[in-house]
């Protein structure tokens, strides 16, 4: 009973500071603010998502990890006209509370990029496996766009909060090959 009380009132506080800057900004609103308080209320989501699944549960130390990926993977799909984009999941490994944060928010941002960027036609394909080997996780995303100059992003504040929560807080590396499409291959232990 307390569980399900305490999920839903993170999830009520956290859409309150979704609606609470949305209000503040509503004179301010523009194109560009909109699109960038859209992904904040991804990244948000994710957080949210990962606290639902938490209280909904006996384990208070990991999540099911394919379980959260999947409805972190709907909820993004739900933002974006993604109905000729399909998603593929694999996921054989379930990450402790704080490292599902943040491999939720590097997905929210990884999902983000792919449906507003990589698929012209608005069809494609993402690619996700998350698996443990040897006390190492591997994240991998792909998907089969149209790719990008990796010169072209490099100040993207998206790009740097990846690679800032890979390194800082996963303590792991990233490897990016964006030629055909993008791919990401995330390690850490």
């Amino acid at each position: 009973m307390w569980s399900a009380y305490a999920g839903n009132r993170v999830k009520n506080n956290m859409q309150f500071i979704i609606s609470m800057y949305r209000l503040k900004l509503s004179g301010f609103m523009n194109k560009n603010l909109k699109t960038a308080l859209n992904e904040t209320e991804g990244s948000i989501q994710a957080m949210s998502a990962t606290h639902e699944m938490l209280y909904d549960q006996n384990d208070l130390e990991n999540i099911d990890s394919k379980k959260y990926l999947e409805n972190l993977s709907e909820r993004l799909s739900r933002s974006f006209d993604t109905s000729n984009i399909k998603i593929d999941l694999n996921i054989d490994t379930s990450l402790d509370i704080e490292k599902s944060i943040f491999i939720g928010i590097i997905l929210n941002e990884l999902f983000t990029n792919s449906f507003k960027y990589a698929f012209l036609d608005n069809k494609g394909k993402i690619d996700i496996s998350l698996k443990k080997t040897e006390g190492e996780f591997e994240l991998i995303y792909k998907d089969n766009g149209i790719g990008f100059e990796k010169e072209n992003i490099k100040d993207s504040f998206g790009i740097k909060l990846i690679e800032t929560l890979v390194i800082d807080e996963l303590k792991g590396q990233i490897k990016l090959d964006s030629s055909s499409g993008t791919f990401y291959k995330i390690l850490w232990r």
